[in-house]
């Protein structure tokens, strides 16, 4: 489950196809798009559901190439307001336990070991649940900035209550390490 993002220039992206299963993936399962088409998109107020679907298919690069995910929209937002060149968003249970729970976010506010500050972050971004795609990438800028703000800096976490996390990192191994201190701290809060 989930989706992921490799910035590959200053102006592009490859991001998951839709419909490709994460954990299955081969290289054609992956789809390059215009970063600034993208955000061209995102800075629209509203799409419907059908100029989405156009929208997606106008950012690649290749026409013939896959659909990008419906959060290809997400990815073009952390990729243009951090510094980070890798995206990953996941459903690890183990975090939607907490972000699905009525705590929501809340149990990450407390650091109860220092591992899980060294690789997520002392501070995070946090969204309320709002369905995926268009209207979701609007709520991650509207959280990324404010958070920037106030922090200096762009949170190497960003929780979508009832949804999952996404991860800002410099590679892909990094992504993934951080994915799985959560789910380590995730257990932890849950013990």
């Amino acid at each position: 489950e989930g989706n992921t993002s490799t910035r590959v220039s200053d102006d592009r992206f490859y991001v998951k196809a839709s419909g490709s299963r994460l954990g299955e993936a081969k290289p054609e399962d992956f789809t390059e798009v215009d970063l600034h088409r993208a955000l061209e998109y995102v800075a629209k107020p509203s799409l419907t559901d059908e100029e989405v679907q156009t929208a997606l298919d106008a950012i690649k690069i290749d026409a013939n190439a896959k659909r990008p995910s419906v959060e290809t929209f997400v990815h073009a937002v952390c990729l243009q307001e951090s510094d980070c060149n890798w995206v990953g968003h996941g459903h690890p249970e183990s975090v939607l336990s907490i972000l699905c729970s009525q705590a929501g976010a809340k149990p990450y506010g407390e650091h109860i070991f220092p591992d899980a500050i060294v690789v997520c972050g002392r501070s995070f971004a946090v969204v309320p649940y709002i369905d995926p795609g268009f209207k979701l990438a609007h709520a991650v800028r509207d959280a990324l900035l404010p958070f920037k703000q106030a922090h200096g800096k762009t949170p190497k976490v960003i929780f979508l209550e009832n949804h999952g996390p996404f991860i800002l990192g410099q590679s892909d191994l990094d992504v993934l390490n951080t994915m799985k201190m959560l789910d380590k701290w995730s257990k932890i809060i849950i013990a």
